[in-house]
């Protein structure tokens, strides 16, 4: 325990420590020395472990925090345009649908395009566009483009001249080279009036009813093309009504070949009608086989 020493006392045992004659520590009582006040006592040292961040907490928050979103460019193709499926599809004259097709990111690829049960396939060019006159066969016409791996978009074209004209469409797949003939007015082949791939006239023609006109669609690359050629004329483009006689014919020799026809109805449908035949023996005596009786004759109308 700590002792109370008086003043005087304490002065005496100073005096004598100074001339040697005893020490302060003599003095003391047996025991441990005096506890210090804690007014007096110094802080504990701070912990030396190392904090959680020495960053002030907004700082820190802030250079931890991920980086934004940045907007990146669309992708592009080679010559600069942007990539994906576009369409553009018009009405035009003479019953005809205009269909401009583009994917500049891929170039040289096979399309399809379907329209009540006709197909025809095209190939896109380097710079990934396709254009196509497609004579519909009905109102409005549905058109679907197919893409490889399932891509496509269907559009629909109003065309309001529809029921001004005739129209017949002959369908095929593979390579085998058909071709539809239209004989106007009693013409023979090779006469004018004969209207097929050799001489398929314009779309000009059926507008001033001075005759039939051929499309002839597909470009018959790639594996199995899907191709047709549709002819067009208009009602009273042969004086006083009159036949239209139609046929078809093949190229080429042995085996089996397939075809369809189409027509619109008055009642706005199609009508298709599935063709089969067999192409002669290659025994080296015809190149081309002409087929009078697999497609029935047009009876055009007078106006």
């Amino acid at each position: 325990m700590a002792q109370t020493i008086g003043i005087g006392t304490t002065v005496a045992a100073v005096a004598l420590a100074a001339f040697g004659f005893g020490s302060f520590q003599d003095t003391a009582p047996d025991g441990p020395p005096p506890a210090m006040p804690a007014s007096l006592q110094a802080p504990a040292p701070a912990s030396l472990s190392a904090p959680e961040s020495i960053l002030p907490a907004r700082v820190a928050a802030t250079a931890l925090a991920p980086l934004p979103d940045l907007d990146r460019p669309a992708p592009v193709s080679r010559f600069g345009l942007a990539c994906g499926l576009s369409i553009e599809a018009e009405p035009r004259p003479a019953a005809s649908v205009a269909l401009r097709i583009a994917d500049p990111c891929r170039p040289e690829m096979r399309v399809e395009i379907a329209h009540e049960g006709l197909a025809v396939s095209v190939t896109t060019d380097l710079t990934g566009h396709a254009e196509l006159l497609l004579p519909a066969l009905a109102d409005p016409a549905e058109i679907a483009v197919r893409l490889p791996g399932g891509d496509g978009q269907l559009v629909r074209v109003p065309v309001p001249d529809l029921d001004e004209y005739d129209r017949v469409a002959l369908a095929w797949t593979g390579e085998t080279p058909l071709a539809l003939h239209a004989r106007e007015g009693g013409a023979d082949y090779g006469e004018a009036g004969h209207v097929w791939q050799g001489s398929p006239g314009a779309p000009s023609d059926a507008l001033r009813g001075s005759g039939g006109w051929l499309a002839r669609l597909g470009d018959g690359l790639g594996t199995a093309p899907l191709m047709a050629q549709i002819y067009t004329i208009q009602h009273g483009a042969l004086p006083g009504g009159g036949l239209v006689r139609l046929s078809v014919s093949a190229d080429g020799c042995g085996g089996p070949a397939e075809a369809a026809t189409l027509r619109p109805r008055p009642d706005g449908g199609v009508a298709r009608v599935d063709l089969s035949f067999a192409l002669p023996a290659c025994d080296g005596t015809a190149d081309r086989t002409v087929l009078q009786n697999l497609v029935g004759d047009l009876r055009i109308a007078a106006n």
